[in-house]
């Protein structure tokens, strides 16, 4: 079954997670880890780096921004 990835979001942390990252509109990389903080750099990605367990409301504008 294909699935519609327009506007779709994904997060992730390692290189394990490039597949769905580029796959989706929206990708996001949370504490990514060395490999994934290179990829994500030459492809623009934004990364953000927090403490704890993430949330969306500590992601300020760009989930909100992006889906609207």
């Amino acid at each position: 079954e294909e699935h519609n990835m327009e506007k779709s979001l994904a997060f992730g942390d390692t290189e394990s997670d490039q597949d769905i990252l580029d796959a989706v509109d929206f990708p996001i990389c949370i504490n990514p880890n060395p490999v994934l903080r290179k990829y994500a750099e030459e492809k623009e990605w934004p990364m953000f780096y927090l403490n704890g367990t993430p949330s969306l409301e500590e992601i300020p504008g760009y989930v909100s921004d992006k889906l609207k």
